[in-house]
């Protein structure tokens, strides 16, 4: 008999069945099963959905285990316990998110532990424009630890966000920060929240590894300082035709590793059985399920606080849906698939932690552009300060030219021409980014961070020099899956 999804996951031994029969938790002992006492508190929650006083029904709701939908009167009524923080909705289609004074998303009521009865109402607001099209932009890595950041983060970074916002023209427009919005001070994440206030667009925020309690000693207290100002540390919304899901893979026992936990796991099998097959399924988390770096750095093993370990589970929940797994956490640019899925890792807007206009792969500080119509995806990465069209950097060497195509994916081609005329291919070598050598390599640099380094990188593209002249134009061309070109020229 073929198995169900539960039983794909309870094979594997992630999920605990003491944690889903809230009335009863098994210990084993040598004489056998012992029954224990549970001290879960059982919440009767009843609600309602609406727009403009007018029910709205099939919204989905959850606690972050079970999840329900609105019946024809927009209403809910479920039955959830003190394991669990929040009730949240997913934001159907055709409907604003929802944001509070600070721009910050606001889809959720916190559960009051205290009370036996939670009684609560969301209200929505149509679009007013279809978001079928739609866009988002994704900062990956704020990373703010001092008052010198995040005057950077002000200055550069959000007025930067804000011309990005007002060429796209997009009313359905919303963004994502993916992680590490501070640097292990969460005294800082109001100093975030006026930043991305500015934009004027709702942001959605996904837990990194830098915005946990430090000092916590379990995985969920670890969480709630960013629950705090947040809320839910995972989630899904819908945009049009496709549904967003958030997860947190950052599992934290004074230190972390990229973990999904069973509860969680749970949660999102009950919420992908409300989407449908062959739909387009974008899922963020701040540490990449998957990354080659350690290949490129020489390194034999995938350490397991730069990949999600447990990232085959994850696969075969997403395995019936076009899916796009995007993160941060690496402060560097890398596109790749892996067991079906397309999988994105955002470079960084602080790049090397605010040292530099650049991250140690050498891609510029910036950010990702999303544009999506109906269940396609488009995607740019923008260098802040830059214009859109800056995708290349060259840089000649004694014997050669080394051109940083930061962005690159195996779909894309890239060819060089030389006083006009095409030659044919550089060729792609792993190197370390010349830039990021001067800013990084070495004990004593940067100054800030000294422990900092350039890295291997493999969107460096190579042409030789040596049947060239003095005063040749040399000129790099990368054109994306999408059909755009991008050029960049060097006078030797």
């Amino acid at each position: 008999m073929k198995s169900s999804r539960r039983d794909f996951i309870r094979q594997l031994g992630v999920l605990s069945s003491g944690i889903f029969i809230p009335s009863t938790i098994f210990s084993k002992s040598t004489t056998g099963y012992t029954k224990f006492k549970s001290n879960l508190k059982y919440i009767s929650v009843r609600g309602v959905v609406q727009c403009e006083g007018k029910p709205v029904k099939n919204v989905i709701v959850s606690d972050g285990l079970s999840v329900f939908k609105t019946d024809e009167y927009g209403e809910f009524n479920f039955l959830t316990n003190s394991n669990q923080d929040f009730v949240f909705i997913t934001t159907p289609p055709g409907f604003k998110v929802n944001t509070d004074k600070n721009s910050l998303a606001s889809f959720y009521f916190r559960i009051d532990q205290a009370k036996e009865k939670l009684e609560l109402k969301f209200e929505l607001e149509k679009v007013e424009e279809s978001d079928t099209n739609h866009s988002f932009l994704l900062l990956a890595d704020p990373q703010i630890m001092d008052d010198a950041d995040t005057r950077l983060f002000y200055d550069q970074t959000i007025p930067d966000v804000k011309n990005t916002i007002l060429s796209l023209k997009d009313k359905n427009l919303f963004g994502v920060s993916c992680g590490d919005i501070v640097y292990d001070r969460m005294e800082l994440f109001p100093d975030y929240i006026k930043g991305v206030e500015k934009t004027g667009i709702p942001f959605f925020q996904v837990l990194g590894n830098h915005d946990c309690v430090t000092s916590a000693l379990s995985d969920k207290l670890s969480a709630t300082a960013f629950q705090k100002h947040f809320g839910p540390r995972y989630y899904s919304f819908d945009r049009g035709e496709i549904h967003y899901v958030v997860l947190d893979n950052v599992f934290w026992f004074k230190g972390y590793i990229g973990y999904i936990d069973d509860i969680q796991l749970e949660w999102l099998q009950n919420d992908l059985a409300f989407v449908e097959k062959g739909k387009t399924v974008v899922v963020f988390s701040h540490i990449p399920v998957f990354t080659r770096s350690n290949i490129r750095n020489k390194i034999n093993e995938l350490p397991r606080t730069v990949s999600t370990v447990n990232r085959a589970l994850l696969y075969e929940l997403l395995s019936p849906y076009k899916s796009y797994l995007i993160a941060g956490h690496m402060h560097e640019l890398e596109m790749l698939n892996d067991s079906g899925c397309e999988i994105h890792i955002c470079g960084a807007v602080c790049g090397a932690w605010w040292t530099a206009p650049i991250s140690h792969d050498g891609s510029p500080n910036g950010y990702m552009i999303y544009n999506i119509s109906g269940s396609q995806l488009r995607w740019t990465y923008k260098s802040t300060n830059f214009p859109l069209s800056h995708q290349i950097k060259i840089h000649k060497l004694e014997n050669k030219l080394l051109a940083n195509i930061w962005a690159f994916q195996d779909s894309w081609t890239v060819s060089y021409y030389v006083n006009g005329e095409k030659i044919g291919s550089p060729s792609r070598v792993l190197e370390k980014d010349p830039d990021a050598i001067k800013y990084f390599e070495g004990s004593e640099i940067p100054e800030k961070h000294k422990w900092i380094e350039p890295v291997f990188t493999d969107h460096l593209f190579e042409v030789n020099l040596n049947n060239l002249r003095k005063n040749d134009k040399v000129t790099i061309e990368a054109t994306n899956q999408f059909g755009d070109i991008f050029t960049e020229s060097i006078v030797i």
